[in-house]
């Protein structure tokens, strides 16, 4: 149990250095005063309004473009001052410079959209010094407590184990008629999930021209249903969902792609990144520039701006899909420790009604779990190469992931 804190203590600490700082940046919105009413009310209802669907909308307009929601690569807070009539305006991100162009974004969107009484007040500048949001010793203190009380855990199992009684576990249903022998069947009865087949045909899910893409006819129906059963195209499905592989021969990057557009043509804004890093294939798939991307941005030697492209649904681009490629020249562990993609995925989940991933292999170690934790769902391909010892490992690394389908590429 000792042993357990002091390793969680060290682990803390050892976060507290590593993790990545946070920068903030500031603006400020000047709110006329109103001899008819209380200012400090008048306040506080701009200042929520202020962070309405319409001001963000702008936002992502003045700094985005061609890709919604490009500002909120950053969290941005509104609020009342505590003296002054004016409004604060707070973005806080992994880079200085988006930190900036996120406050003066907002700041610039809630003047557009509300007029009269407001107006400009203090621009945003680029922060000199980042934000001291964590400190070693706090995580440190935090990893004591979480080792402590994982020792008392394994302590009580132990004890109930020394008993007599079982310990808890996930419950293996039956198996399957027909899945003996099958190590995709296997895999979907190991995890307790549907299995379906999903053949996209030789043109495979996604093709592209241009800067338009589209599901091929042939593949039409077999994506909308693995987009259903992924909850891809419902307003109250998850808003984040990964695509893995294991085996040979399946095309994560390819299914991602096509249930994006799928829930696009639904209505949904929708996100691919390419976070398959020493893999990638996303760019290439859609015609992109392979670089900057994904771990360039990860990297701070590229803006959101710079990474964020976009596709459209039809000739005219009325409707869109964003996407950030993979990049080039990064390693393939810049995923895990203190990177910033978990805190890079949550803030994407709240700019798009869905973000899906195309994630590594799920053999892949690291990458694939940080990849895979991030997601509120995932959905696995089991290849034409799969093996029974592959599913039986890969069953195991996902016991505890929310798997919504596994699909048998290919057949």
């Amino acid at each position: 149990m000792i042993v357990l804190a002091l390793l969680g203590a060290l682990l803390g600490f050892g976060w507290g250095i590593a993790d990545q700082p946070s920068w903030r940046a500031t603006a400020t919105v000047v709110v006329e005063s109103d001899s008819q009413g209380s200012d400090r009310a008048r306040l506080e209802r701009f200042a929520q309004r202020a962070q309405s669907e319409e001001v963000a909308t702008r936002a992502a307009g003045l700094l985005g473009n061609d890709v919604p929601g490009a500002d909120l690569l950053a969290d941005v807070d509104v609020r009342p001052a505590a003296r002054g009539g004016y409004l604060i305006v707070t973005a806080t991100a992994d880079a200085p410079d988006v930190a900036a162009a996120a406050a003066g974004g907002f700041q610039r969107a809630i003047v557009d959209v509300e007029g009269d009484p407001l107006a400009l007040g203090g621009a945003a500048a680029i922060p000199a010094d980042p934000a001291a949001d964590r400190s070693p010793v706090l995580w440190a203190g935090i990893g004591f407590l979480a080792g402590l009380l994982l020792g008392l855990i394994v302590a009580a199992i132990a004890a109930r184990s020394r008993r007599g009684s079982p310990a808890p576990g996930r419950q293996v249903p039956a198996p399957a008629e027909g899945a003996a022998g099958d190590p995709a069947g296997e895999l979907a009865r190991r995890l307790d999930v549907a299995l379906t087949g999903f053949d996209p045909g030789p043109a495979g899910p996604v093709s592209a021209e241009g800067s338009v893409a589209s599901i091929p006819a042939a593949a039409v129906a077999e994506v909308g249903m693995l987009a259903d059963r992924a909850g891809a195209r419902s307003a109250g499905g998850p808003r984040s969902v990964a695509v893995t592989a294991v085996g040979s021969g399946a095309d994560a990057a390819g299914v991602a792609a096509a249930l994006a557009l799928a829930a696009a043509g639904s209505g949904r804004r929708a996100l691919v990144v390419d976070a398959d890093l020493a893999g990638a294939r996303l760019a290439a798939l859609l015609g992109a520039d392979p670089a900057p991307g994904l771990g360039d941005h990860l990297a701070a030697a590229a803006s959101p701006r710079e990474v964020l492209r976009s596709v459209a649904l039809d000739p005219g681009g009325e409707r869109t899909v964003a996407f950030v490629p993979a990049g080039s020249g990064t390693p393939a562990d810049r995923l895990g420790g203190g990177s910033g993609f978990a805190a890079l995925a949550g803030r994407l989940a709240r700019a798009y009604d869905l973000v899906v991933y195309v994630a590594p292999p799920v053999l892949d170690g690291e990458d694939a779990d940080a990849v895979l934790a991030a997601a509120e769902a995932t959905v696995v391909l089991a290849g034409t190469g799969l093996g029974l010892d592959e599913a039986e490992e890969a069953a195991r690394l996902l016991a505890d992931t929310p798997v919504r389908v596994v699909a048998a590429y290919g057949r």
